[in-house]
């Protein structure tokens, strides 16, 4: 079974989308359940109301770990969306909102089938 996460972006509404490489996260949450794993990129464009776009997805070939304070990375291949995904639409995305705090936790793993299985209807990155 594919294990799912998601990492989130927050961007102003004049900024361009990712600006780095979209197949790349960095975190300080421990990377290295990452391989092989699948991390779907969402961004926030700041600003009343804030809307919510799939950017990327990718999967997971490379991780690097560094001490303390400096952040942790995770590579891999993937899918770019451009343009990206509105993602305000779609009933199950309220439950990633929910099950995430609002992204507030960070890098997250998603545990709901509904959720991935509306993930991969947009964007089956296979």
């Amino acid at each position: 079974m594919n294990r799912h996460y998601v990492a989130y972006h927050k961007r102003f509404p004049q900024a361009r989308l990712i600006d780095e490489d979209p197949f790349c996260i960095w975190t300080r949450k421990k990377v290295t359940q990452l391989p092989d794993a699948w991390v779907w990129v969402m961004e926030g464009i700041v600003g009343p109301p804030r809307h919510y776009l799939l950017a990327s997805v990718f999967r997971v070939d490379r991780v690097q770990w560094s001490p303390p304070p400096l952040f942790n990375q995770a590579w891999g291949m993937g899918r770019a969306f451009l343009p990206p995904i509105p993602l305000d639409p779609y009933p199950w995305f309220s439950l990633l909102l929910r099950s995430t705090s609002r992204f507030s936790f960070g890098l997250s793993l998603i545990n709901d089938q509904g959720v991935i299985a509306g993930l991969l209807e947009l964007g089956n990155p296979d």
